[in-house]
């Protein structure tokens, strides 16, 4: 499977503040405001990750997934903190007030971060998976479900490779999100990192798409809501044509992954 290339940026390192932080002392108004939203965004997010610590240590080491509600909190969470980024595109700043920025987000996202860990790497992921009833132990689909199983498709396949050996969904899912992908904004990295994780996404037996939430995490706050909010308009876009096994339409879930490499810095 093809993968994701992005130019994307993320704190590696700690760098603190002095008790008097430099971005309360600016002289730039708009700046202060900033900063002032971007504070009580990030506080927000901080108690409910805090809140929800059970849960999320619970994930962590377990396959059992961290609830809906939970997500879709978080998401419009982030939104909010992704709308206020744009609040620091103001002329005129200094270098002084530039340096004030990336220690502000360096520090903050450090510590959302340190909250949010959702999935240890070491989980396994099955890719495809039908109804329990229809899949081995190993996580392997049996020959007879597969001598009768079709899955779902959209018109939007037709020009896929079918030798390829990927399915429709995920083609369309790749597809989608390598144009739909926002880099996120203030993160500071090394070139040749690679940033992995698994979406889980159910075609329902009328062919919708039913997200329910990240499997595999990639540990970093903004890179996993990014990728639930793509996923997200990806499912209201899409509609497919039900998975069918024998005579009857089944539902069927897929771990669709979204990488992110590293191939340069701005």
């Amino acid at each position: 499977m093809k993968n994701f290339f992005f130019i994307a940026f993320f704190f590696s390192g700690t760098i603190l503040f002095a008790q008097n932080s430099d971005f309360q002392q600016s002289n730039n108004v708009k700046l202060n405001e900033a900063f002032k939203i971007q504070e009580h965004n990030c506080s927000l997010i901080e108690q409910l990750l805090i809140a929800n610590l059970s849960n999320l240590k619970k994930a962590a080491t377990t396959t059992e997934p961290v609830k809906s509600a939970f997500y879709k909190e978080l998401c419009e969470l982030y939104k909010n903190f992704k709308t206020a980024n744009h609040n620091f595109n103001i002329s005129g700043l200094t270098p002084k007030d530039n340096e004030s920025i990336q220690n502000f987000y360096n520090v903050k996202l450090a510590k959302i971060d340190s909250l949010y860990k959702l999935r240890d790497s070491s989980i396994p992921i099955n890719v495809i998976t039908e109804n329990t009833e229809d899949i081995l132990k190993n996580g392997q689909i049996s020959k007879e479900i597969l001598d009768t199983y079709k899955e779902p498709m959209h018109d939007d396949c037709k020009n896929m490779n079918p030798t390829s050996g990927e399915s429709c969904v995920s083609y369309l899912f790749r597809k989608f999100t390598s144009r739909s992908y926002q880099i996120p904004e203030f993160r500071f990295t090394e070139q040749g990192v690679q940033i992995k994780l698994f979406m889980k996404l159910i075609i329902d037996r009328n062919g919708e798409i039913n997200l329910t939430h990240i499997i595999k995490s990639s540990n970093y706050f903004e890179f996993d809501m990014e990728a639930i909010s793509v996923a997200n308009r990806f499912s209201e876009k899409y509609k497919f044509t039900p998975a069918i096994s024998g005579n009857r339409v089944v539902r069927v879930m897929y771990a669709c992954p979204v990488i992110i490499s590293v191939t340069g810095i701005n």
